[in-house]
């Protein structure tokens, strides 16, 4: 039954794919897409922070040959200095003080 189910997804999502590899998970992700269909029947979502060459391995078999990549801080890979993400993204934080709160909050946080 999870073959079956596998064989018939469409899109494959891979977020946060350099921690999932740096905690070991390298296995795990190959031997699921053994079971989809070959990446130029699928579309496949890729997400990482950085791209180390383990994750280009990754990449090989996950993309399709013309995939597109996008550098959201466009630092490059120069060799010159790499500037982290976390200075270019607005970040905030809300505190909700009761779980009952916690749509209200949401919403709050979402118009502002």
């Amino acid at each position: 039954r999870f073959s079956t189910i596998m064989a018939r997804t469409s899109v494959l999502v891979l977020d946060e794919t350099d921690q999932l590899l740096d905690m070991g998970f390298r296995r795990e992700i190959l031997k699921i897409m053994d079971h989809l269909p070959s990446s130029n029947d699928r579309q496949t979502l890729l997400f990482s922070a950085t791209i180390p060459d383990e994750l280009k391995q990754v990449m090989k078999k996950a993309m399709r040959d013309d995939y597109v990549e996008v550098d959201c801080i466009q630092d490059g890979d120069d060799g010159g200095s790499s500037t982290q993400t976390h200075i270019h993204v607005k970040q905030s934080h809300a505190v909700i003080p009761d779980v009952s709160q916690y749509v209200s909050s949401v919403v709050r946080v979402v118009k502002a």
